[in-house]
Formats: structure tokens, C-alpha cells, sequence
């Protein structure tokens, strides 16, 4: 569709300040139960969201396959909106700026990759998971690919755009022995098909649910704790919506007014930063606004909020590139890019040296019945293993991990640099000195 004459339409019709944020992806996917494909399917989408103010409410259209054909029709939508609709709050629409970084496509083998050849690798997974362990009784997996466009274009003088190409694939198992069944999963982001490490995931499915076999629950007491970067990155996750300024806005925040005020320990540093996982990059986010990389928690203190466009308005200070769609029918909200922990120095073999006798969590379940995430209090059903003199030794499960986010992380002994991301949250493992385990 011709932007420019969409906007022009608008104007002449009496509709302002009209906002086109565009959406397309390609994608390919095949989803596996054992060596049988269950779905495969390929899709191409082109979808728009429109808003705009027409007689002073706020009115927006939702558009799939835009063409210069429907260009009345979708003024007509606008239009008819406004007769019903009641938001007459402000509308904050952004101007753009002189120069935005760039995200280059690298070069890959996405395109290469067939739903045929996709369907075999699978097949070839559950192949050698069922030779790695007589216990693997089913596999399911899943692997696709996506190129995704994106387009923010507005009457102010915005016009932005970007492209991303990625692939995701999953992988889990459900082993058996005797009257036990364990399960376990593994997934992993990639730019090119070489370089899946299939050897990790079959390690981190097949190896991990073995593993589990026998677990045991454990007596109940205060124990040192090893928390896997994967489970501290949920945690992180959970509790990640009391540093948005619309949460403190709202008064669910327990951080509201604590700017410059020291809230975690000294080694604890917290950053939201656009580039450093290459797998969920953002030059500008969905409002236009640069994307930049800032310190929300720094030497354990409170520095920022992340805002929008709107929240930054409402304290009086300046957006800090965190207003997001949760998907293209979505309404703009603050979210981070990339919300994580910053990693420490001590590998994951010297982690357990230093925890010496503990417990180490490697799952935890309920993040969001078990958890409050303004008080921060959290008691989570977990698994994971004892630790004897440094080593990982009986796997554990039926345990209760329990305490309070806020106080945990002024208490964090030691910080891993097994820095681990999925989708916009990240962590490394931690070491916490003491935290409840309720077992038998």
C-alpha cells in the first residue's frame, strides 16, 4: 500500500495525527510427535494497524493485506469508530529522530531450509534420543522460521523500519523407567541451521530427564542455594514488572519513589539493553522511539524506570524507548528489550565449589500462582539436586524453594557467567547464602 497517499486521504477526511505501524512475516514450521509429523505449514502475512484521532477520540483499525484499493474502506472504519468509541485520553505520537542504528541482516541458511529438511532433522533427533536412552518412551519437537518486517510510519514525520530473520527449534523428552516418568525440554534460538548444537540439546532434553530418575524429596531446612540461570532469568522475569513506570503509575510497584535508593545488594547490576541478544534486537520500539541501552538497577541501585511515550509524560521526564505492542492487535505498553542480570566472573564449576554442600534448583513451577510479585514474595514447587562437597549428586524433587525476590537479591553471595537469555529476559546463575527448602 501507498503510505503516503493512505495519510493524505486521512487528512483531507478530517482524521489526524494517523499512525501506521505494518507487519510482515514469512514463516515455515513443522511440529513432530516422535518421527510423524503432526503440522507443517507455511505462512505469509501482511498486517497493518492504523490509529489515529477523528473528532477528537482516539479510533483504530486493525487491516490484513493493505492495498491502495481499500484505502476508503479503511477511512470509513476510522470514521465509524469514533461514533462508538469513548477514549478521549491524550494521544502521544512521536516525530522520529535524525538517525537510527542499524540492524543488518547477516547472512544465513534460513531460506535453504525446506519443510522436507526440517521434517528430517527432527526425525533424526528422535532417532538418536531414543539411541542416546533406552528411557526415552516420546519425543516431541518443533522447529520454524521467521523473516519479520516492520514498518512505523506517521503524520509527524516518523518513518522507520526494520527486519529480523530467525529460527527457533524445541526439543523434548519423556523417559520411563518402571512405574517413574520424568520429562525435560531444551530450545535454542539460531541464525544459520549449522549452527544448531545438536549434541546440547539432546544433553539438556535426554540427559536432564534421565537424570531425574530416582529423585527423592529432601528434609526441610535453610540451605545454601544454587539457582540455575535459566530459573533466575523466570524469576527475573516475574518480578521484571515493578521497574515499569506504568506499574508504578498504577501504585503495583513496591518500587514507586525509590529512585536513587539502594535496593539489592552491591554486586547487583540490572540493564535493559536493545542489542546484546542477537536473537531480539530492536533499533527503535513500537512507538518510533530509538532504542537505547540503560542500567535500571546499578551497584544494587535503583536508577530508572523503564516508560513510554505516555508514562514518561505523566512523571515528566523523557522516554526511555520501552513502549511495545503485545502483538500487532495489542496496546502500547511499557516492556523491556532485553531485561537482564548482569553476569559475574565465576564459571559454573567454581559455583558449586563455592556453594560446597547446598541445594541446586534446576526447575521451578507456578511463576505465577506461586508469586507476588509487588511484596516479592515467592514459594515455587521446584526440582533439582543435592550438592555434596562441590559436586552435584542425588536429583531432588516434591521440594518447595520459598522467600522474598527483594531480599534474595541482597543477599546473592556469588554471580555466574553463564549469562543465558530467552526471549527479552536474561540471567546468569547465582549463589544465595540461605533460602527456605520445604520438603519432607
Amino acid at each position: 500500500m501507498n503510505f503516503k497517499l493512505l495519510i493524505k486521504k486521512c487528512l483531507d477526511e478530517g482524521i489526524k495525527d494517523v499512525e501506521i505501524y505494518s507487519l510482515s512475516t514469512k514463516s515455515n514450521s513443522v511440529e513432530m510427535l516422535n518421527d510423524k509429523a503432526e503440522k507443517n505449514e507455511s505462512s505469509n502475512l501482511n498486517v497493518s494497524n492504523i490509529r489515529a484521532v477523528y473528532n477528537n477520540h482516539i479510533v483504530s483499525t486493525y487491516v490484513e493485506n493493505m492495498t491502495d484499493e481499500n484505502i476508503d474502506a479503511i477511512i470509513k472504519r476510522l470514521k465509524d469508530e469514533a461514533t462508538y468509541v469513548e477514549n478521549t485520553d491524550p494521544f502521544f505520537m512521536y516525530e522520529g529522530e535524525d538517525e537510527y542504528d542499524k540492524l543488518e541482516l547477516k547472512d544465513n541458511d534460513l531460506d535453504s531450509f525446506t519443510l522436507e529438511d526440517m521434517t528430517n532433522y527432527l526425525k533424526e533427533l528422535d532417532k538418536e534420543a531414543k539411541k542416546r536412552s533406552k528411557y526415552v518412551v516420546t519425543t516431541e519437537s518443533s522447529i520454524g522460521t521467521t523473516f519479520e518486517k516492520k514498518e512505523i510510519t506517521n503524520t509527524k514525520g516518523l518513518n522507520v523500519s526494520q527486519e529480523e530473520k530467525v529460527g527457533i527449534i524445541f526439543f523434548s523428552v519423556v523417559v520411563r523407567k518402571d512405574e517413574e516418568v520424568k520429562t525435560s525440554y531444551a530450545f535454542t534460538p539460531f541464525k544459520n541451521f549449522k549452527d544448531i548444537d545438536k549434541e546440547k540439546l539432546l544433553a539438556d532434553s535426554v540427559d536432564v530427564a534421565v537424570n531425574k530418575l530416582g529423585a527423592t524429596s529432601y528434609k526441610s531446612g535453610q540451605y545454601k542455594v544454587l539457582i540455575k540461570n535459566t530459573c533466575m532469568l523466570s524469576l527475573l522475569g516475574a518480578f521484571s514488572s515493578q521497574f515499569l513506570a506504568s506499574s508504578v503509575m498504577k501504585k503495583m510497584s513496591s518500587l514507586d519513589g525509590k529512585i536513587g535508593e539502594k535496593i539489592f545488594g552491591d554486586n547487583i547490576n540490572i540493564l535493559d539493553d536493545p542489542y546484546i541478544n542477537e536473537f531480539n534486537m530492536n533499533a527503535f520500539d513500537d512507538e518510533g522511539v530509538k532504542t537505547r541501552t540503560k542500567a535500571v538497577v546499578r551497584n544494587g541501585k535503583l536508577e530508572t524506570y523503564l516508560y513510554n511515550l505516555q508514562t514518561a509524560a505523566f512523571f515528566n521526564t523523557k522516554t526511555t524507548g520501552n513502549g511495545f505492542k503485545n502483538g500487532i492487535k495489542g496496546e502500547l505498553s511499557v516492556s523491556p528489550t532485553n531485561f537482564y542480570l548482569q553476569k559475574g566472573e565465576n564459571s559454573f564449576d567454581e559455583l558449586l565449589k563455592l556453594v560446597d554442600n547446598g541445594v541446586y534448583i534446576t526447575d521451578l513451577q507456578g511463576l505465577h500462582a506461586g508469586l507476588n510479585p509487588i511484596s516479592g514474595a515467592f514459594n515455587l514447587q521446584s526440582q533439582g539436586f543435592l550438592i555434596e562437597n562441590g559436586k552435584i549428586t542425588k536429583p531432588l524433587t516434591l521440594i518447595i524453594l520459598s522467600g522474598n525476590f527483594f531480599e534474595m537479591m541482597k543477599n546473592v553471595k556469588y554471580i555466574g557467567s553463564d549469562l543465558e537469555f530467552r526471549s527479552k529476559f536474561g540471567a546468569p546463575s547465582i549463589v544465595v547464602d540461605k533460602l527456605a527448602v520445604s520438603g519432607k
